[in-house]
Order: C-alpha cells, then structure tokens, then sequence
C-alpha cells in the first residue's frame, strides 16, 4: 500500500506558504508552478517574494524556509545513501548465491571476466601503442565494465575467504 496523499495545507511547504501568504502577493503564481509540479521554481518565487517583501514577518518565514528546504536536502540524501546501500547489498547476495550453486558457469564466471577485463586491456594497450584512433565513449564504457568486474572479483573473493571455516578459526 502507498503513502496516503497529504492535502497541500498540511504539506510542509503548504504550511510556509500558508503562513507567507498574507506578506507575498505572488501566492497564485506559487500555486501554479506547484501545480505543474516546478517545485523548484516555485521555491525560488517565494524566496524571492520574501526577499523583497517589506513585511517584518518576511525574515523569519525566509529563514524557516531556508532551514526547511535544508532539513528536505539532508532527508533527500540520506534516503540517496540508504538505496545505494541496499543496492549493494543486492548485488552482493547476488555473487553469494552463484557461488552456492551447482553450475559451473557460475562459479567461474568472476575468473572468466576477469581475463576478459586484462585480454582487453592488453588489446586496448597494443592498439595505443600503434596509436590507432579509438572513440572516448569506447574506452569509458570499457573502464566502467572493468573496475565493476574487477572490484567485483576482489570484494566477492574477499568475503568468501572471510566466511571460509579455515578463515575463522
């Protein structure tokens, strides 16, 4: 079941709107952007409505603002932090239930990618070397694909030799 939808009143930036209302005349114009979903935009309208509001109000509700969107920033990238984390974790019991199974091809397959990664990195070399022209986007894709094989190949076997019995003794 998914979160149930918050009426924009009790939102957080709907509570600063709400309360900044009667100091910025540009209220209609916030709502709008809100609606078209340029939260942004409609966060940098009412920064600058209560920059250049008159109001003695206008300080404290655009340093609540500040200290919200802040607050907002921090859950943001924890929430970044806490997928990346899981994900990792994913990818990791991924390598642990191929090495539990029974096939071949799985359990070599770290091996085989790893003198895939050096058989190209000898071939890329030699053709340097001879200075033949390769294209950027070529040499990236293959840097990524070899530091995931590669740092892949030594974390997994790092762990196995960890979990290994005669490792724990």
């Amino acid at each position: 079941m998914g979160k149930e939808k918050k009426a924009f009143k009790d939102t957080l930036f709907g509570k600063i709107v709400g309360k900044a209302g009667s100091v910025i005349a540009d209220v209609p114009k916030i709502m709008g952007q809100l609606s078209t979903g340029n939260y942004i935009g409609a966060v940098a309208t009412l920064a600058g409505n209560l920059e250049s509001s008159k109001s003695p109000k206008a300080p404290a509700l655009l340093n609540e603002l500040v200290i919200q969107m802040e607050q907002i920033k921090l859950e943001l990238a924890k929430v970044e932090l806490e997928e990346f984390r899981v994900g990792e974790e994913n990818v990791t019991s991924r390598w642990v239930a191929d090495m539990s199974s029974d096939s071949w091809l799985s359990k070599n397959i770290r091996p085989i990618g790893m003198a895939w990664v050096l058989t190209m990195v000898t071939i890329i070399m030699i053709v340097s070397w001879y200075q033949v022209d390769t294209p950027d986007q070529v040499i990236n894709m293959f840097g990524g694909i070899a530091a995931s094989i590669t740092g892949g190949y030594y974390v997994l076997r790092s762990i196995e030799k960890r979990n290994n019995n005669k490792y724990t003794k």
